[in-house]
């Protein structure tokens, strides 16, 4: 039996100024966000002869977590071809999370790890090579069904629609998969944590979709953020988001926090 990787979300608040914010518990997720969607995306390559999945991943990335938990779930082998740690130049904490139930291979730099994954998946036509931030058409098809379902239950628990939501940007995945099925009224407010160079056309095309709010952390990507929020969120991701909510947040706002 497999295990429910995509559980109803649950939901906190926290008050800024007077402002109540809500706040989904992604966070309580072993894999974060990515994992909602990630048995049925696995499941559905295996039956096409998929044996193995290899991912390159950022130092602090979730999505390395989320692939080892659910590959393993469903059978299959994975492979994550990490960037280290910046500051230890070792394995970081994120990747030894995925060590345990995936093979980890460490580089120097994303870039140099993306280069060993892509060869590698060339290397046997039963590998796949996931994109950076499961930029999958099929994975972002499951993510949908997912995120407007967890989307449904949020209304219904706070007993209306928020009017503005907030996301991490980091390669795009999660706010196109949003853009998708939210109404167009509801403003997506972004905060880009520089995980891609801004100039970077998966970025200008999440500046470019509708009713976007498009905002810039101030830190480069592997630097840690001091200003953290009063729940567990990644110092190297969605806690950059912290800064800019305690800014211009408003009443009612609803803040996804995708992992800690």
């Amino acid at each position: 039996m497999i295990k429910n990787l995509s559980p109803d979300v649950e939901l906190s608040t926290v008050k800024i100024n007077n402002q109540k914010i809500f706040v989904v518990r992604d966070d309580y997720l072993q894999g974060g966000t990515k994992q909602r969607a990630a048995i049925p995306f696995l499941n559905y390559y295996k039956e096409k002869g998929i044996k193995e999945f290899c991912y390159a991943s950022p130092f602090s990335g979730f999505a390395q977590i989320a692939l080892a938990i659910s590959a393993n779930i469903c059978g299959v082998k994975s492979r994550i071809f990490a960037e280290h740690d910046p500051k230890t130049k070792s394995i970081s904490e994120f990747s030894i999370k995925a060590l345990k139930y995936s093979k980890v291979d460490l580089f120097d730099s994303l870039f140099e790890a993306s280069k060993a994954s892509i060869q590698y998946a060339t290397s046997n036509a039963n590998i796949m090579e996931i994109p950076l931030g499961f930029d999958d058409e099929i994975y972002k098809t499951f993510l949908i069904q997912e995120l407007q379902k967890q989307w449904d239950i949020i209304c219904k628990k706070i007993n209306f629609v928020p009017k503005r939501i907030w996301l991490p940007l980091g390669s795009g995945t999660l706010i196109r998969s949003f853009r998708k099925f939210l109404p167009s009224d509801i403003q997506v407010n972004c905060v880009n944590v520089n995980i891609l160079d801004k100039n970077d056309k998966r970025i200008i095309n999440v500046k470019n979709l509708n009713n976007i709010n498009y905002f810039e952390s101030k830190l480069l990507f592997e630097q840690k953020c001091d200003n953290l929020p009063p729940i567990p969120s990644n110092p190297f991701y969605d806690a950059k988001l912290w800064d800019t909510i305690t800014s211009v947040g408003l009443n009612g706002d609803l803040w996804w926090n995708v992992a800690s």
